[in-house]
């Protein structure tokens, strides 16, 4: 209840911004939770000791992590309430990795969180990490930017010693589906989620490893 009351404050905090179009998701989120919502998911998995993505992007980038410094260059490309959500995940330790152009502009980003979001929780075994959010810009999209952003993100997990990193995509999501298993992700299970008047009932099936 106090995370809804949050999420409810930063939405009346958006509409005094004008920042519709963040307002309308903070307040989704909220009739979410006290709606009724049924959803089916995919649970996928992708190994790090497996070969990494081998795409060259078709334009000269930078790729690296980002770091608390970097956030301002988040602003153009996200929401006021985005930039917040940054901030916070920085602080607390969850990885980014940032593709920049040779002006220092971001056109592409990837998360990794070291806990997997609070309304569709996923087990996690000991050496996993969650893949939480990826994005490029719509004019920069089908150059390579996220093959290879994820490349240079999975690099830098299997060297602070993750085995694997997992991520959740509605079952839906045709067109995420086909390019996380471009990248390496194979499907590991299936949930689905019932959410009503702020309660949540979650069936997970788990493919035998």
């Amino acid at each position: 209840m106090r995370r809804l009351r949050a999420i409810w404050g930063k939405g009346l905090g958006l509409l005094r911004e004008r920042d519709w179009r963040a307002m309308f998701r903070a307040l989704r989120t909220v009739w979410r939770r006290f709606s009724i919502n049924y959803r089916h998911y995919v649970l996928l998995a992708r190994p790090l000791d497996q070969p990494l993505p081998s795409s060259q992007p078709q334009l000269e980038v930078t790729i690296r992590q980002a770091t608390l410094d970097d956030i301002e260059r988040f602003r153009p490309i996200t929401t006021s309430w985005q930039l917040s959500q940054f901030t916070d995940c920085l602080r607390r330790g969850d990885i980014c990795f940032i593709t920049l152009l040779s002006d220092g502009r971001v056109v592409n980003y990837g998360w990794n969180s070291h806990e997997t979001s609070e309304f569709y929780p996923i087990p996690l075994e000991m050496g996993d990490i969650y893949t939480s959010f990826a994005y490029t810009l719509p004019a920069y999209r089908r150059m390579g930017l996220h093959e290879a952003n994820f490349a240079a993100r999975c690099q830098f997990l299997r060297e602070q010693g993750y085995k694997r990193t997992v991520a959740v995509v509605e079952a839906g999501s045709v067109a995420t589906l086909a390019l996380c298993q471009k990248v390496g992700y194979q499907e590991i299970g299936r949930a689905t989620f019932f959410a009503f008047l702020g309660r949540v009932a979650r069936h997970y099936t788990l493919k035998q490893q």
